[in-house]
């Protein structure tokens, strides 16, 4: 049952919290962390039924940006997450308004590569590549079409994965 008086916030209130914290992701280390906090305690908003905090594409696109802005440990697998769930919506929603685009795949993509050179291991850079299958076996399914930067950050992840 949803209370309207205890979360009166709507989509456009979340998103200027969410703004916020991707404006400061460069210099603050938890704004990523944060931004995701706000979108989290948004999507519940939503699910326990405030219609007017539906996250929109701005929602998730910010969200997302905070995270590999703030270029930590866990980014990459953080946006990834954020995408996973912009996809779940997409296609639980039916709302063509929240379908994720290619560029977004194209930066989690570019962060597994980051990532996997990052970390100095097998494990890692096979998850990466494993992650960057599924990525794009989800643009495929989707009608996203893949390109050569798309392909590339994929060869770039297999090539550190064979170096190893």
């Amino acid at each position: 049952y949803y209370d309207h008086t205890k979360d009166i916030a709507d989509t456009l209130s979340f998103n200027q919290v969410i703004s916020s914290w991707m404006h400061l992701a460069t210099n603050e280390p938890n704004a990523g962390e944060e931004a995701l906090r706000v979108f989290n305690r948004m999507k519940g908003s939503y699910r326990l039924g405030n219609p007017h905090s539906k996250p929109n594409k701005l929602s998730f696109s910010m969200t997302f940006s905070a995270l590999i802005k703030c270029n930590g440990r866990m980014s990459a697998f953080s946006a990834e997450d954020v995408l996973q769930d912009m996809i779940y919506f997409y296609r639980e929603e039916n709302d063509d308004a929240i379908k994720p685009e290619k560029d977004m795949f194209d930066t989690v993509l570019h962060a597994l590569v980051k990532w996997s050179h990052l970390k100095n291991s097998n494990s890692a850079c096979e998850d990466a590549l494993n992650r960057s299958f599924k990525l794009l076996r989800q643009m495929d399914e989707l009608g996203i079409t893949i390109d050569t930067l798309t392909y590339n950050s994929v060869i770039a992840i297999i090539l550190r994965n064979t170096s190893k």
